[in-house]
């Protein structure tokens, strides 16, 4: 098994049976498959509640309305908070991984 990169269903419950079924320690699969204790903590809890399932991956990209998005990007521009209230706001009613870039500031004219 590799020590870095995604671990496969079929490494991630291997992982998992060695300490459910054959009682090795954290800190030896730690070291043996190269994963942070916690992530194999987290395997062991899906894996508890619900199975082989709980192993695989979940992506999910949900896509936003483009009159949602531009909402967004108007109220920062009007200055209707800050760049993190507004993607805290946008998160809150949408619950979904948000990454924003601030845009570059408008160029002011005459000098």
């Amino acid at each position: 098994m590799s020590k870095r990169g995604p671990k496969s269903v079929e490494e991630k419950l291997e992982v998992v049976h060695l300490y459910l079924k054959q009682g090795k320690s954290i800190s030896i699969l730690t070291k043996a498959f190269g994963v942070n204790g916690d992530t194999i903590r987290n395997w062991i809890r899906k894996y508890q509640t619900e199975g082989v399932e709980g192993l695989k991956e979940r992506h999910s990209w949900k896509k936003y309305s483009s009159e949602l998005k531009e909402k967004t990007v108007t109220d920062y521009l009007a200055g209707r908070g800050s760049l993190s209230r507004i993607k805290f706001s946008f998160i809150l009613l949408y619950p979904l991984k948000v990454t924003m870039v601030a845009p570059d500031p408008p160029a002011f004219c005459g000098a």
